[in-house]
């Protein structure tokens, strides 16, 4: 959709802010659940981050349908509604993971596909 890559070229270079998208003549945002509830729930990142306890492990065989590459998706109870970080491992490093996607599960649907449930011991949030 060329609206939505403009739109992100645009948050990108700060010529947009939340409030104009949301007041978008097009209601492009309102149209697009997913892209609503990214930005509306951007904001529990770092809670996510940094009280991550558990993972859901990706499996192939039970998500073959994901638009996105992922290796886990992590989660808290320190916020009410369930948003996963979706986070990929480093090619030659299985200690090192980057966020790629922030989902909202408004339908438990990940709880319920029966993904490997994994206990976090430590995270480590590196700034470069």
């Amino acid at each position: 959709m060329k609206i939505l890559k403009k739109i992100n070229e645009d948050i990108l270079k700060e010529k947009i802010t939340f409030k104009e998208l949301r007041l978008n003549k097009e209601n492009v945002i309102l149209k697009n659940g997913e892209l609503l509830d990214r930005l509306t729930y951007f904001p529990v990142l770092r809670t996510i981050l940094e009280n991550t306890d558990t993972a859901l492990k990706y499996d192939l065989n039970v998500i073959w349908n994901s638009k996105i590459e992922f290796s886990f998706l992590l989660k808290t109870d320190k916020i009410s509604i369930l948003v996963y970080l979706a986070v990929k491992e480093i090619k030659n490093n299985k200690k090192i993971c980057v966020p790629v996607s922030l989902l909202v599960d408004r339908n438990d649907r990940f709880s319920k596909m029966n993904l490997e449930i994994l206990k976090i011991k430590n995270i480590e949030i590196c700034k470069k």
